[in-house]
C-alpha cells in the first residue's frame, strides 16, 4: 500500500514540477515581449532549438 502511495505522490510532484516549469516559460516569454526586437529574435531562435 505504501509503495502505491509513494508512486502517486511522486507522480503528483513530477506533474507539479512540469506545471511550474511551463508556467515560468510562458511568464518569461510574455516578459520577453517588452525587450528590444533583436534580443527577442535571439530568444525565439533559442526557443526553436530547445
Amino acid at each position: 500500500l505504501n509503495e502505491v502511495k509513494l508512486s502517486i505522490i511522486r507522480g503528483q510532484l513530477k506533474l507539479k514540477l512540469i506545471h511550474d516549469f511551463l508556467q515560468k516559460k510562458t511568464l518569461s516569454f510574455n516578459h520577453n515581449r517588452f525587450i528590444s526586437d533583436t534580443q527577442l529574435q535571439m530568444k525565439v531562435e533559442c526557443k526553436g532549438n530547445w
